[in-house]
Order: structure tokens, then sequence, then C-alpha cells
């Protein structure tokens, strides 16, 4: 690793930033104000500090001659690793997320109840991190927008070749976490009436400029798709894409689909399969294997270590008990492979290769009709 790559991998944790506060040839790097991460990159050999676990310290001082007790800092907290020892770049990738994530601020404030602006706790995270990113999902927005095709996930599957939805002709259609709106945008050109719902005033910006520009116009709606603010029996169709069945909790957002939805109303949405998320790691930046990582049973929600937002990823026999509580049965469930030459673009956490040979979230949806 060189010390260019390692800079790059400590400004790729989420919040990251670099800063100078000791002199100008030593890297601070912190998030929200504390520092995981210590390096003077014009050094020879390059060397870097990360923030440990005292036990796991100990450890890793023991087993490598690259990795001692942390240079001028806490010895029992900090170690110091030399690259290009015996530690490998796999391992300092790994310590230096693991630091990053053991002083991450937002550990402590994922627990909160409702707020009196009716938001979960959860939802006001969500809305907050969404918010703080919308800016890096315009140009994939603007993307979207002027494709003619309705295309599925990271992977781009086209909608002609899957079949999933209806003829959207004249029917109302709500979509439940719309984001930029892209999918909004096609279903309106294929003759439907969509209304866009989402937690991130940020996004919804994006899509209104969007509506703008493309010459569209359809309500969109600041809200959680916990929470939405609109009349019962109102659509025929819900729909979501990654929005609120990733990041709403299923126990909420789904009753609330079936509210809003006509008698024999459908509801389609794209979320993660259960065998991603038995592979997937901890950290950002590390791509899924073919080994499992965590436990299947209990898989609801997820707080990532190193990433303030929190998703929810249930079994497939979880989200047919959500389904069915709601009065839904699940008419049909696609499973589909990725190209073997994919790129999936921003999203590094798949290969192609991975997601041919086992369905992953972005090309994983369920179809459910209301009954009642």
């Amino acid at each position: 690793m060189t010390a260019a790559e390692l800079r790059d991998w400590c400004l790729g944790r989420f919040g990251a930033e670099e800063t100078f506060p000791f002199n100008a040839s030593t890297s601070v790097f912190k998030v929200g104000g504390k520092m995981f991460a210590l390096s003077a990159l014009s050094d020879e050999p390059l060397r870097v500090s990360v923030k440990c676990d005292p036990d796991s310290a100990e450890e890793l001082r023991e087993r490598h001659q690259a990795i001692i007790p942390g240079y001028h800092l806490n010895k029992r907290h900090w170690i110091t690793v030399t690259l290009g020892g015996d530690a490998g770049d796999d391992l300092v990738r790994l310590l230096v997320a693991e630091s990053h994530a053991l002083v991450a601020p937002w550990h402590r404030r994922r627990r909160a109840g409702r707020a009196a602006d009716g938001l979960t706790g959860h939802a006001r995270i969500n809305r907050e991190v969404w918010d703080g990113v919308a800016g890096e999902f315009a140009a994939d927005g603007e993307l979207k927008w002027a494709m003619d095709d309705p295309v599925w996930g990271i992977w781009k599957i086209p909608e002609r070749e899957l079949g999933v939805l209806p003829d959207v002709g004249g029917l109302d259609v709500l979509e439940l976490g719309c984001g930029t709106a892209y999918w909004s945008a096609w279903l309106a050109r294929r003759g439907a009436r969509p209304t866009g719902v989402d937690n991130s005033a940020g996004q919804l910006e994006t899509a209104r400029r969007l509506q703008r520009e493309h010459g569209l116009d359809f309500p969109l709606v600041h809200a959680s798709g916990e929470a939405v603010p609109l009349s019962d029996g109102g659509f025929d169709l819900a729909f979501s894409e990654y929005g609120a069945c990733l990041w709403c909790d299923p126990a909420l957002w789904i009753p609330e689909a079936a509210r809003l939805l006509r008698p024999g109303g459908r509801l389609v949405f794209l979320t993660h399969t259960p065998i991603l998320m038995l592979c997937i790691p901890d950290f950002d930046g590390f791509p899924t294997s073919d080994r499992l990582v965590r436990p299947y049973f209990g898989m609801r929600r997820f707080d990532w270590r190193d990433h303030p937002s929190i998703e929810f990823n249930l079994t497939y026999g979880g989200w047919i008990a959500e389904l069915g509580r709601s009065g839904f049965t699940v008419e049909a469930l696609h499973e589909v492979q990725a190209p073997p030459d994919g790129d999936p673009g921003r999203h590094d956490y798949v290969t192609a290769d991975w997601s041919h040979r086992w369905p992953q979230e972005a090309i994983c949806v369920w179809v459910a009709r209301r009954t009642g």
C-alpha cells in the first residue's frame, strides 16, 4: 500500500477529514472531530497509527512484528503499523476501518425513540445522512431521468426483460422513498399518475430540478415511508426500489403501504436478498465474499459500525410474515442474475461475478397484492 492509497482509504471512511494539528507533514484523520488514524505520509518506512480494542491490540502485537504500541500515543488503546511488513495491506485496511468505527460519533444516537416531529429515531438519523449525501446522487438521477426505458438496481436490468410491473397506464402510483424520483418519471411517461415520497429534502430538491428540466410534474412529498401524510386508499400501486423497503422498519412501512392502497392494490419493492446480507462484510470498501459472516436467524435491523445509516433487512420468512400481517399475499419473487460483465458503478461492495452466481439486493424484486 502506497502513501496515496493509505490516504485515500482513510478519507474513504464515512465523514472522514484530513487535518494537520501537529505539523504540515503529519496527517491526522478524524471523524466527528475525533482522531482515528495518524500518519506522516512522506516518511519511509510508511507507518500508520490507529485506535484498537486493548485485547485485540495485545494479540496483534504478539502476532506481527510490524505492529507495535502506539508511537507517542496511549499504548493500551493505540497501535502503530509499519506498512510493507508482515501485517499485510488487507489487515491495514481492516484496522483503519475498525479504528474509524470505534470513534464514530453516531453510535450513541441510534436508540432514540420518536421525537416531536413524529419521526422514529432511525428515520431521523437516516434523514440527516441522506440530506448530507444527496448531492452525490444527483448525477445518477440525471442519467436515469434521461433514459427512456426503466431499469432495475445497480446492474440496470431492463424492466422489459424482467416484466415485473403491470401496465401502469392510468394507475395512481405511490413511490415510497423515491430519491431523485427517476422511477416516478419513468412511470409517468407510461401513463401513470405518480406521487413520490422521500425522507430527504435534499433528494427531493434534485427531483424537483429534474422535473423542471424534463417538463414533468407530479407531487413530491417530504415524509418518511413509515408515516405518509396522505389519505387512505388513494393508490393502485405502491412501489419502492431501495427506498422505504430498505431504510424503514417493515413493521411500520408495510402497514402504511397497505393503508394507502385501494383493495386489490399491488405492492412492488426491490431490496437486499438474505444471502447478500449473510455474506456482506461489516465495513465499507471490502467486497462481499462467498463466506457466511453473520447469522440468518434474527436478521432485521442493521446498525453499520462504520456508517450512521440504519437499514432493515429480513429473512424470506420474515418478509412473508410482515406482508401477511398487513393483508398481502406474495405473488412472485424475481431473483435475477447480474450480467457476467456488469459494472456496479459506485457500488463497490459486490462484484458481477458474485451477483452472477448468487442473487443480491439490487435485483431481488418482491411482488405482493393487497387482498382486502
